[in-house]
């Protein structure tokens, strides 16, 4: 999709901004190959979406 004739900006979110998406991915190496289409979310996971209607902020842990 970059490659077509159209302005494209990318930006990247740590995995703490957006939960669901981090989720889908993490659930999406233990699928078959191809397309999976969810017609309701999972159910472990409804609440991450109430967190990211309301902005809830989970903080990153940094290492020392």
């Amino acid at each position: 999709m970059l490659g077509y004739e159209w302005e494209c900006c990318l930006e990247h979110s740590w995995r703490e901004g957006n939960c669901c998406a981090d989720y889908l991915a993490k659930l999406g190496k233990s699928l078959a190959p191809g397309m999976t289409i969810f017609r309701d979310p999972p159910q472990a996971r409804r609440s991450l979406l109430g967190h990211d209607v309301c902005g809830v902020a989970i903080p990153r842990l940094v290492n020392m």
